[in-house]
């Protein structure tokens, strides 16, 4: 899902597995773990790039009731694509093979892509250049559906931090932004109090109030009032830190199609694990 993720944000194949890509909003895509040189299939240590297995990603999705759309993404082991399809309903929109880069268009017409040189996706880069002609709106909903998954892999070391002083839409990997996306809930009342709810299914009896405390230049930190006590991210526990931000996820103002949880369980007691289930 990630790769995936990657591939609609026009991450170039070394940057989309190693990491380094400038994300809308600030910071760094983190690339994937163990990177390009680990991904691939090889021969041997000695293999040439090409002569390695490609790399291949795909999903299956549908962008309305009356279209079911394939994609598939291939990669070889220097991060150039090897080959890309996409189709709706089994008929092709887009092929990448070889030197083979094309939209099939109505009329059993087709529209020449980008060089098959390239790293990235090849449709992606095609389509931004004009070549998509009337396949331009399932390219669209193929953009939008990847770029509305979400996968969250929170490390309690930075849901402890500050968040962004200016307002975000969705939580990002390791919760860089949780506490952004918390003060976000806590301006609509009705969410606030949904939220509430939750915590207090983590801790019920103790949980009066939760909220962020701004910082110097507005940017704000996580924290719990408990029986009139104030506490802090950096007061409390990594599983308390990990299930508010688990809860969260549900009330952020963009919610996702798809949401992958990297090891739901970490940091949790096994009790509240059963609680988070059963509000999911």
């Amino acid at each position: 899902l990630r790769v995936l993720q990657a591939v609609s944000g026009r991450f170039p194949g070394r940057e989309l597995f190693d990491g380094g890509a400038k994300l809308v909003g600030g910071g760094e895509w983190p690339g994937i773990r163990g990177g390009l040189a680990n991904a691939p299939f090889r021969a041997g240590p000695a293999a040439a790039p090409r002569t390695s297995p490609p790399m291949v990603f795909g999903i299956d999705f549908t962008s309305s009731p009356a279209s079911c759309l394939s994609y598939e993404i291939g990669f070889w082991a220097d991060g150039r694509c090897s080959s890309e399809r996409l189709t709706q309903n089994s008929e092709k929109v887009f092929t990448a093979e070889r030197t083979s880069v094309e939209f099939h268009l109505p009329g059993n017409r087709t529209s020449v892509g980008v060089s098959a040189a390239r790293e990235g996706s090849l449709m992606l880069a095609s389509y931004l250049m004009g070549f998509a002609a009337e396949r331009k709106p399932v390219v669209d909903a193929w953009v939008d559906y990847l770029q509305r998954l979400q996968f969250v892999n929170f490390d309690p070391a930075v849901l402890r931090q500050y968040g962004a002083p200016s307002e975000v839409p969705r939580m990002r990997e390791r919760g860089e932004n949780f506490a952004t996306v918390v003060r976000s809930i806590c301006s609509d009342s009705s969410a606030k109090a949904a939220y509430l709810a939750w915590l207090r299914e983590l801790r019920p009896g103790e949980v009066d109030d939760a909220d962020t405390k701004p910082g110097a230049d507005n940017e704000p930190r996580f924290r719990i009032w408990e029986r009139g006590q104030e506490f802090t991210a950096p007061a409390l526990s990594d599983g308390t830190l990990r299930f508010a931000a688990l809860a969260a996820l549900f009330f952020q103002p963009s919610l996702p199609t798809l949401l992958a949880i990297e090891e739901l369980e970490t940091h949790l007691h096994p009790a509240r694990i059963r609680v988070l289930l059963e509000l999911l």
